[in-house]
């Protein structure tokens, strides 16, 4: 095994990408062993090994193994794309072996190194790399999209082909949903294709190929080594860092304890471990859509932020002539609208305009004389031009566009929808942070947990026992929201009941519901 540390952000000459050598025909040797272990699995295994094993044999053809990388962060979807590129790869050698592919580097996979990761995913990282002479690029000190662009980046300098990255995504993960096995990454990445071989493995199928990996090396196949990381033993389902990682409360023994965690059997309730991670929600009351009218934005945000804690706006707020909700939230709070300085040298220096900047300068110090600004300083000037009760928060760093709060409770947020989603979840843990409000004080209604219960049975077949249940936690005063939906057209659940409130008590209410309504009525539930 090699394994090469890189650093983005050190001014080292070094590459990230290791120095060419050749897998050692001991862990190919192993690797094929193991592949005939897996081909007298039964189907219900077999099958889905052997679709991943073909799209992954697809990737090798395509892309070459020098240029295909494995995401290794030791977690268990991790772990299985480990095990199955490494022997595809060894199947590919195999099928070759008069030809040069015989000599092909060993697999190439990647660490990102967290302070505040587990100390046993590390342990495990290593010693299976170790094990399996993997080539392992430990990055440091790097989120993921620069630690992707600086391996890019040298292959492009290198001569090298695209690459195409092996990932643990599946469609349950919260990112997965529209990915298939082969997915360019998304535009704002760096240019590569992300393989997913196990997109469409569930939780149960990850867990039955793992405990197979484990049978195989205690029956001689692949001795000596953990087939994942013992932290799966002691009652964790899903693995983040540290601080934000619990086990998981559904493995909960009686008595004290946990099971391990390939005993889950509701795969719903996956991440429920990740509950340790503070996230903070923050309940909508009420949706208003406005045309491009000032007077109609003014009325509303006038009315709305004396009614609500909060305000969130989402458009309007570009360089064209309709984009007018600064106009409407200018005119609602009685501030003029002024050049925000600050927010025109973030701009500038962004887009390395400085005309706009001079033009501003000039004006504020009496020396403008009419000068007619170029398109892009005159859009730059607007995008800068907000009420003078305005505020700008740089909530994921001073390099990222800012989040402007007029007034206290209003957040003014962009229309395109993955630019607002992003926004929105900041502001979100923002006001969770600060805690501030417009009433007392304090944040009112900010909860730190919802969950969602999906039930097999109508609406219509639970309102008693729905009643008692929401009837039991008022009484006891802890705030709690239910709601109650029915949906029509699903195979497996026809309606869902969600509860929004402090975590303990979701996770009460969620026992409770599970307990009245039946369990064989409930096919999932789901904490977040």
């Amino acid at each position: 095994m090699t394994m090469h540390d890189f650093d983005p952000n050190s001014n080292s000459s070094l590459s990230p990408i290791p120095p060419v050598r050749t897998w050692s025909s001991l862990a190919q040797s192993r690797a094929l062993s193991l592949h005939t272990k897996l081909i007298s699995a039964p189907s219900s295994l077999y099958s889905p090994y052997s679709k991943a094993l073909a799209h992954l044999g697809s990737a090798i053809r395509l892309y070459g193994p020098e240029n295909i990388y494995v995401s290794y962060n030791g977690g268990k979807d991790a772990v299985v794309v480990e095990v199955l590129y490494r022997l595809a790869l060894a199947v590919h050698n195999n099928k070759h072996e008069n030809s040069d592919s015989k000599t092909t580097p060993p697999p190439l996979s990647i660490f990102f190194d967290d302070p505040q990761d587990f100390t046993q995913i590390k342990s495990f990282v290593s010693s299976t790399s170790t094990y399996h002479d993997l080539s392992l690029i430990r990055l440091l000190n790097c989120d993921f999209k620069s630690g992707l662009s600086s391996i890019i980046n040298s292959s492009s300098e290198g001569g090298g082909r695209n690459l195409a990255f092996v990932l643990g995504t599946r469609n349950s993960d919260p990112n997965g949903a529209n990915q298939d096995v082969f997915s360019p990454s998304s535009d704002y990445m760096p240019p590569f294709m992300r393989v997913n071989p196990i997109i469409d493995w569930d939780y149960g199928l990850v867990w039955a190929f793992l405990k197979f990996v484990e049978g195989a090396a205690e029956a001689g196949a692949d001795p000596a080594v953990e087939a994942y990381c013992g932290l799966y033993d002691e009652g964790y389902t899903s693995l983040g860092r540290v601080g934000e990682t619990g086990k998981n409360p559904a493995l909960r023994l009686p008595g004290g304890g946990y099971r391990p965690a390939y005993e889950l059997k509701e795969y719903g309730r996956e991440r429920d471990g990740r509950t340790k991670k503070q996230i903070c929600h923050v309940p909508l009351s009420v949706v208003h859509v406005i045309p491009d009218s000032v007077q109609l934005i003014a009325e509303s945000v006038a009315d709305l932020r004396k009614s609500y804690d909060y305000l969130i706006t989402s458009g309007g707020v570009g360089s064209t002539h309709d984009d007018v909700t600064l106009k409407g939230i200018s005119k609602a709070t009685g501030r003029e609208l002024s050049v925000n300085m600050e927010m025109l040298e973030f701009i500038c220096k962004k887009t390395g305009d400085e005309e706009a900047f001079d033009i501003v300068n000039d004006e504020n110090s009496g020396r403008g004389g009419g000068r007619r600004a170029s398109s892009t300083a005159g859009a730059n000037i607007k995008l800068s031009t907000f009420p003078t009760c305005s505020t700008l928060l740089f909530l994921s760093g001073e390099d990222e566009w800012p989040i402007l709060r007029c007034e206290e409770n209003v957040f003014v947020l962009p229309g395109v929808p993955e630019f607002f989603e992003k926004k929105i979840k900041l502001v979100a843990k923002h006001l969770g942070e600060t805690a501030f409000g417009v009433r007392g004080g304090g944040v009112n209604n900010i909860v730190s947990a919802k969950a969602e219960v999906f039930l097999t049975v109508k609406e219509a077949e639970i309102f008693n026992e729905l009643n008692y249940v929401v009837s039991l936690f008022e009484k006891r005063g802890g705030g709690l929201a239910f709601g109650s939906y029915p949906k029509e057209g699903e195979e497996k659940w026809k309606t869902v009941v969600t509860v929004e409130g402090g975590r303990e008590e979701v996770e009460e209410s969620v026992q409770e519901l599970r307990k009245v309504l039946g369990e064989k009525n409930v096919w999932k539930s789901v904490v977040k």
